[in-house]
């Protein structure tokens, strides 16, 4: 890495925003070049000289009705939404559903091909079968 190429990723750098790498790269230079040691130095120092400013600047603090409107509305958006059950939507299902089923068993029972007295009327007249000597009959040696 070159002095130039140290100047172009220094505040990436000091950020913690490079690659690990980079980051590599970046050590190796500061190893061998005193000008690059100095001004990231003169860089760490600027940055710490930034912080406690805004930090400790009335002017930059949150002020208390920002934090309470941020943790009301915070709280809001985590509540849960409306649930699908609690809905009309849900309940319009489950009636549709009902009036489905309710329909389709209707249809079924009325669309049966044998009337269910028909079949009592056919087994009381009929005679007997006797499906052993038949099966037996099939099978004499």
């Amino acid at each position: 890495m070159k002095c130039q190429d140290f100047r172009e990723v220094i505040d990436s750098y000091l950020s913690d925003e490079l690659l690990t790498e980079t980051n590599h790269d970046v050590l190796r230079h500061l190893e061998v070049c005193a000008d690059c040691r100095r001004e990231i130095e003169v860089r760490r120092d600027l940055l710490a000289q930034i912080r406690s400013v805004v930090k400790n600047s009335p002017q930059f603090q949150i002020r208390g009705e920002f934090s309470g409107n941020l943790r009301a509305r915070l709280k809001q958006s985590a509540a849960p939404k409306n649930v699908f059950w609690t809905s009309g939507n849900f309940w319009l299902a489950v009636a549709a559903m009902l009036i489905l089923t309710v329909g389709l068993s209707i249809w079924f029972v009325s669309n049966q091909t044998v009337p269910s007295a028909e079949i009592t009327q056919k087994t009381e007249n009929s005679q007997p079968i006797f499906l052993e000597d038949t099966a037996l009959g099939d099978h004499q040696n």
